[in-house]
């Protein structure tokens, strides 16, 4: 794994992993990299990121 991109380290990862949805084991597709969602969620609210919304109500 690039060590730039790690934000979770391996330790705090592991509990993560059997919560989260998209394992072989889950019915259905499994998922991408939910590691790399996950990391990307938090430096969005690291740094204060706004979330874009796309509708207009």
């Amino acid at each position: 794994m690039d060590d730039q991109r790690l934000v979770i380290s391996d330790g705090l990862w592991q509990p993560i992993v059997p919560l989260l949805p998209g394992k072989v084991t889950d019915a259905g597709m499994t998922a991408g990299d939910n590691r790399l969602l996950l990391e990307d969620l938090c430096r969005r609210v690291d740094k204060g990121s706004p979330w874009v919304v796309s509708r207009s109500w």
